[in-house]
């Protein structure tokens, strides 16, 4: 789970074996409340196995993540309709809708993530380049002194 995360356990809070809350600030959220009967409902969160809650993204009362699926960034998923089958795959915005199947991310037929037997990710591997480097800085890379407001009329 990332950092500030917050899991209401009012309800049920199920998160299935090898499944991630990742990121910052992700929101399980497992009660609602009813204004009209003034009353507070509770309820299930599934994440299912090898899933992935991403940063920002929020689950509500009666949530259903499938197995081997992403909530991505900022993404709200609702209460799963009854008798609706949900797919494994990628889902979007908000609400959240399915957008696609995951297979085949970098080419490979089953990503990693998805069949994986460890929690964590232990490799770390460094894209670009860190630091301030000559291309960064444009013009010239020592700036003029600021001018004096001494003796400014």
């Amino acid at each position: 789970m990332g950092s500030r995360c917050y899991i209401d356990a009012s309800g049920t809070v199920i998160i299935q074996a090898y499944a991630s809350i990742g990121g910052n600030r992700c929101l399980l959220q497992s009660h609602e409340p009813d204004f009209r009967t003034m009353e507070q409902t509770v309820g299930r969160i599934v994440v299912g196995h090898h899933s992935l809650v991403a940063t920002q993204a929020t689950m509500l009362c009666g949530a259903r993540l499938p197995a081997k699926s992403t909530l991505a960034a900022g993404a709200t998923m609702m209460a799963a309709r009854p008798g609706v089958e949900m797919g494994s795959g990628l889902y979007v915005g908000n609400p959240a809708r399915y957008v696609g199947n995951q297979t085949g991310w970098a080419g490979d037929e089953d990503p990693l993530w998805m069949t994986r037997t460890v929690r964590d990710m232990t490799a770390l591997r460094v894209a670009d380049a860190q630091g301030v480097s000559g291309e960064d800085v444009v013009g010239d890379p020592t700036p003029e002194p600021a001018p004096s407001l001494r003796g400014a009329s």
